[in-house]
């Protein structure tokens, strides 16, 4: 492929260019072969007056570019596909366990909330954290310090300590179960759910302005975190269970590779409530005992408290 040298326009392999700086290139070479006797009717050498450029390297680099970029995009596209189903399948039945015991393996990082919250689903978490944040500030702080030390003491005697939960068995629930469970809440746990929310709401009309100075916050705070609580409890006028599981199980202790704690093996179910994965209930009240004969059993009984929180109706309305 040619190209005038001049003015740039593609050429012929056998043409000549018109424009007026080739024209005069032409004529100078007339010129030179007559003062040099070569033939006067000589014409511009189009190899000299003319570029030839080789372009078949740039079009095959810019296939092979090509290419790269279809691999590019491709690999990005599996990547958005891999997260869009990370997202829709990675929370489980396991989920509040696997967050309980992340959440304990944190050890003397761990908080109260980090702890209380674990097992509840997001609207509770978030409504917890505003609860004690704002309204009992030095009560969560009295906590988080009895924690601290008590992990202290528990990494001190087991630096390696970590812990996990051992699902012996599990069963699906059936849509029969699904609906009794349901039927259950709506018939138990949340039948007065209506007067409840009338009764929170007369504090706010009547007694806000007190129960602000018994908490020493400010009444606005106070308000917010009543209107908040209310809206929680309102997101449970429709409940829908979708899916669940009978497990069966225990938690187990170790430091490094030895044992040195376990509790008892509990039934619980965990349904998904509203789009949560949450713990609802353990079978008959159980809970979840360490075995006190052991030499460890002083060191983790503090844990009694805060494994069993989340397996008392933890996913149901209750705050105050």
């Amino acid at each position: 492929m040619k190209f005038c040298r001049f003015c740039g326009k593609q050429l012929g392999d056998d043409e000549v260019c018109d424009c007026e700086e080739s024209k005069k290139a032409a004529e100078n070479a007339q010129t030179e072969g007559a003062e040099t006797g070569t033939d006067s009717n000589a014409v511009i050498d189009n190899e000299k007056d003319s570029v030839t450029l080789d372009v078949s390297g740039v079009v095959e680099k810019a296939k092979s570019h090509k290419d790269l970029l279809i691999k590019i995009g491709c690999g990005v596209a599996v990547v958005i596909l891999l997260l869009i189903l990370k997202s829709l399948f990675s929370a489980s039945y396991k989920t509040p366990i696997n967050n309980i015991v992340s959440a304990i393996n944190k050890g003397k990082k761990a908080d109260y909330l980090t702890l209380y919250n674990a097992g509840l689903p997001k609207n509770l978490a978030k409504l917890n954290k505003e609860f004690y944040t704002t309204l009992y500030e030095d009560s969560l702080e009295d906590k988080n310090d009895d924690i601290s030390d008590a992990f202290e003491e528990l990494k001190d005697k087991y630096p390696k300590f970590k812990i996990k939960f051992d699902i012996d068995s599990k069963e699906k629930l059936t849509k029969t179960e699904l609906s009794e469970f349901k039927d259950e809440l709506e018939e138990g746990d949340l039948e007065d759910l209506d007067d409840t929310i009338d009764e929170i709401e007369d504090e706010i009309d009547d007694k806000a302005e007190d129960l602000a100075d018994m908490l020493d916050v400010s009444e606005s705070d106070l308000k917010k975190v009543l209107k908040d609580y209310i809206k929680y409890l309102k997101s449970f006028k429709k409940i829908k269970i979708t899916a669940g599981y009978k497990v069966r199980g225990q938690y187990i202790l170790k430091n490094g590779g030895d044992e040195i704690n376990k509790t008892d093996k509990v039934t619980m179910y965990i349904v998904k409530m509203n789009g949560n994965w949450v713990i609802l209930s353990t079978k008959n009240g159980e809970k979840f005992r360490f075995d006190s004969e052991k030499k460890s059993y002083d060191r983790v009984r503090f844990l009694h408290d805060y494994i069993n929180i989340f397996y008392e109706n933890a996913a149901a309305p209750s705050l105050f």
